[in-house]
């Protein structure tokens, strides 16, 4: 479905992505996991055809068997064009329009008018009429992200992007939405997800399978269960050992009313 193959960014002369070749197949849960500046978020903008000024990028991106290495989401249909989850909820909805509106046009070529409380349902909204009339600055970090992840989804796309999409949240509504996110990808089967993160915690409760990068470069991959349990790079054991010690054994504290995950038996 995604094939990535010598992906290699230079930005100005200064090289960012270094070599990069990863594959994902059609409903798979993939997690790229690195630190600040590992070159992550740049992978991402490389997938959406986004690169900043002054890129030079080499190497092929390849989604569903055709070539969109460089181009920019305008230029592709829609078959070829990822849907994306980003940190800043706050950005990725307009201020000035209510929530209906933002939905419906969103949904002017797909389901009616009446299908969007039953959507806002679907992601966890108990009272839909309400939040309909609402705008973003009305609702709270997680309603927006849980929204976000309902347009995301919407358009049925073969590949969805999810960029740090719970960082700014707190433990409790960050567990929320994830389960959110992964009750919609359970009604999506064949919609593949690349999941973006610094928290190995998080991706464990997510991806059955981690793309670990460091300085641009692919150091390690594998099974989620093999990387916590006999991670083999020197930076993903550092990844393992400060995840271990932040959670006392456990992806989220269990004082926090939050689901736990052993790390010895993580997917």
């Amino acid at each position: 479905m995604l094939d990535v193959r010598q992906l290699t960014l230079c930005i100005d002369g200064d090289h960012k992505i270094h070599d990069l070749s990863f594959s994902l197949a059609p409903g798979e849960r993939v997690c790229l996991l690195g630190g600040s500046g590992s070159g992550k978020s740049l992978t991402a903008r490389c997938l959406l055809g986004a690169l900043p000024i002054g890129s030079q990028l080499s190497g092929s991106i390849r989604l569903q068997n055709h070539d969109v290495t460089g181009l920019p989401l305008s230029q592709r249909p829609p078959a070829e064009r990822p849907a994306a989850i980003f940190q800043d909820s706050a950005t990725s909805l307009n201020p000035l329009f209510t929530i209906e509106t933002q939905l419906r046009m969103a949904l002017k070529h797909q389901p009616t008018h009446r299908a969007l409380p039953d959507l806002l349902r679907a992601v966890g909204f108990s009272d839909p009429q309400a939040v309909l009339t609402r705008y973003p600055g009305e609702l709270s970090g997680g309603q927006r992200q849980r929204l976000c992840i309902a347009l995301a989804l919407l358009c049925e796309r073969p590949l969805l992007i999810a960029d740090e999409p719970t960082t700014a949240l707190d433990v409790v509504t960050q567990a929320q939405v994830l389960q959110t996110l992964q009750d919609r990808l359970q009604q999506s089967p064949r919609t593949s997800l690349l999941f973006i993160t610094h928290d190995i915690t998080v991706a464990a409760m997510v991806c059955r399978r981690a793309l670990v990068m460091e300085n641009g470069r692919l150091v390690e991959q594998g099974e989620m269960r093999q990387l916590l349990t006999h991670p083999r790079h020197p930076y993903t054991r550092a990844l393992v050992s400060a995840a271990r010690q932040a959670s006392a054994g456990a992806v989220f504290s269990r004082r926090n009313r939050a689901p736990s995950v052993s790390w010895s038996q993580a997917s």
